[in-house]
């Protein structure tokens, strides 16, 4: 389990949620990581 943080402004919670999953698919990508599981909740 890793925590990220990035300023994102002003943004609904959808493109929020979107651009967690993407900062976190960066960081498993720098580290190597070759396996992720990403759950969420959105009904999008």
């Amino acid at each position: 389990i890793y925590r990220l943080r990035e300023g994102l402004g002003i943004v609904t919670n959808n493109v929020a949620e979107y651009k967690a999953v993407i900062l976190g698919l960066r960081f498993a990508l720098k580290q190597g990581i070759s396996q992720i599981r990403i759950q969420g909740d959105s009904k999008l």
